[in-house]
């Protein structure tokens, strides 16, 4: 319901997940970290699932450390945005 999507939303507002990844010296990551590993962050740091499906990373794929932003869709005309960093492994 939407009144659940706004305690999600205020919920999401609060969070701040890190997301750990292999990386070289120069901060670019092996890889890349997408809304799979972010869903899994949240799930493993904050006992909250988010359906991946549901999530939107800016520019699609991470491939560099530091901190990003994803919107999460959670209900009809009801969105947040999530603030995450990506640190070394």
């Amino acid at each position: 319901t939407s009144i659940k999507a706004l305690s999600t939303s205020d919920f999401i507002l609060h969070i701040f997940p890190e997301n750990i990844a292999k990386a070289g010296a120069n901060g670019k990551i092996f890889g890349s970290v997408n809304t799979i590993q972010l869903a899994e962050a949240i799930k493993q740091q904050f006992r909250f699932e988010i359906d991946r499906k549901k999530i939107d990373i800016e520019g699609d794929s991470i491939k560099q450390l530091g901190e990003y932003k994803a919107t999460v869709s959670l209900y009809k005309g009801i969105k947040a945005i999530i603030n995450f960093e990506v640190v070394a492994e």
